[in-house]
């Protein structure tokens, strides 16, 4: 009896190799595919809950010539990193006329009280405005207050 040239044990070889190779590369890429969407799934729940704990209060907003002094209080288990200013112009009705936003890259740790001074847009001064104040890493979590 005769065998299987070396030649064709040799290609059967390389292709049983390529094939058991195409197949190990899908499953990682499907493996690999499906860790990524678990990660990014526990990433969203995480942020979701760190902002359903995180609050704070607006103290007191005080106008002072062309400057507001706002003191806020952390009283939430999570450290505020940054705040997002909104100037809010409203009419009669509470129609919003005009918005001026700035950022305020300061951190708060839980329980701490934080007073700061920010410019006034000039096209805020000499008239009543809300200051909306929300945080970075949750724009969901806002407050309020009308500056007079």
């Amino acid at each position: 009896m005769k065998g299987i040239s070396p030649l064709i044990a040799t290609i059967i070889l390389i292709a049983l190799t390529i094939a058991i190779a195409g197949i190990l590369g899908l499953w990682v890429a499907s493996y690999v595919g499906t860790q990524t969407a678990q990660i990014n799934k526990s990433s969203e729940e995480i942020i979701t809950i760190e902002c359903s704990l995180m609050k704070f209060e607006v103290i007191s907003c005080a106008k002072n010539n062309d400057q507001v002094r706002i003191i806020l209080l952390n009283n939430g288990p999570i450290v505020i990193n940054g705040l997002k200013i909104n100037f809010i112009e409203r009419d009669e009705n509470g129609n919003i006329i005009d918005v001026d936003s700035q950022d305020l890259n300061e951190k708060i740790n839980r329980g701490d009280y934080k007073a700061f001074t920010q410019q006034i847009p000039s096209n805020f001064q000499n008239k009543d405005f809300t200051l909306e104040i929300r945080s970075i890493q949750c724009l969901d979590v806002k407050r309020e207050i009308i500056c007079r």
